[in-house]
């Protein structure tokens, strides 16, 4: 596999054999890894990561291996993410964007993986990042709608003043919140989302970033609030909806001022991609050693006699 361009996207995969060989037939090439796209899971599914490392060593391993490595894009779909800690704050000095989303059927509570220590540590030792996505829960979602408290996780956010542009998912449930009513998304589709308080929260954590320094440069937060429907008699689409806050400059003052965004929108992109904001890309030199990998991994869901017909999940 050509890595020569220091761009890896393994998107909904985690491919440990690949990975493995790269780390131990291609050392320099690894090394000079600057953005990695990819998932992270030991096991393999269909519906979720096509394909798994075995064992979180393995991922370890090879994150540790790089040494330019700058923007990180990660799909978790493991509960023990803490294990990757340690290798991706390795990084730390050179990283620009640094994106982990979980999927919480799989991997748990998100707060679990963005507690308020790894958040200041982010803060304090990754000067250069100017992108930063997150997840959190519903319950630190609402109580930070009229007021962040001092500490917690989204305040340690808003202290990151070089921070260009920022995305926080709130995981929804699948039970009415202050965001969404019951089962938006589906039958309920014509009822609209609680804009109002979803709007205000936006507001909240955006002005927050200019309480803490009025100097600071963020210009785009987008808050998306996720539900996911996989549950729901085999419904494996996301329902989301978003707000987008956007600074712009006065230019007869030179201040700058609040303007909101509304976003209203159905996420029905295929696989398990909508639910972050966006789709992990694969690389096209990445494919033929992962095609093998994902082959099997439906073979054992379905079984082979799947490539006798014509089928959505041919490849």
């Amino acid at each position: 596999m050509d890595i020569s361009s220091g761009i890896v996207k393994f998107g909904e995969t985690c491919p440990g054999p690949i990975m493995e060989r790269l780390r131990q037939e291609n050392p320099t090439g690894v090394r000079r890894i600057k953005k990695l796209e990819m998932s992270y899971s030991t096991g393999s599914s269909v519906w979720a990561c096509r394909v798994g490392c075995g064992e979180p060593s393995v991922m370890v391993q090879f994150l540790e291996a790089m040494e330019a490595l700058e923007d990180l894009q990660i799909h978790n779909y493991h509960p023990n993410f803490e294990v990757l800690w340690p290798a991706i704050f390795r990084h730390g000095p050179n990283f620009k964007r640094l994106a982990i989303h979980s999927l919480p059927e799989y991997a748990g509570d998100p707060g679990a993986v963005w507690t308020v220590e790894v958040v200041k540590r982010v803060a304090n030792e990754m000067p250069l990042l100017t992108s930063f996505e997150m997840d959190v829960d519903h319950e630190t979602g609402a109580a930070a709608v009229e007021q962040i408290a001092p500490g917690s996780v989204l305040d340690e956010v808003a202290k990151m003043n070089r921070l260009d542009f920022a995305r926080i998912n709130v995981v929804l449930p699948y039970e009415e919140t202050v965001f969404a009513p019951y089962h938006y998304g589906k039958q309920g589709r014509h009822h609209n989302p609680h804009s109002a308080v979803a709007e205000t929260l936006t507001k909240t954590v955006f002005d927050r970033f200019f309480h803490h320094n009025t100097d600071a440069v963020l210009r785009e937060l987008e808050i998306r609030f996720c539900r996911r429907l996989l549950y729901d008699r085999g419904d494996s689409n996301s329902m989301s909806f978003a707000f987008r806050a956007v600074k712009k400059d006065d230019e007869s003052t030179g201040q700058g001022s609040f303007e909101k965004e509304k976003q209203f929108a159905e996420c029905t992109a295929t696989g398990d991609t909508s639910w972050s904001g966006y789709a992990l890309e694969t690389s096209p030199e990445a494919m033929p050693l992962l095609e093998p990998l994902m082959r099997e991994t439906i073979e054992r869901e379905y079984g082979p006699s799947i490539y006798q017909v014509p089928h959505p999940l041919n490849f």
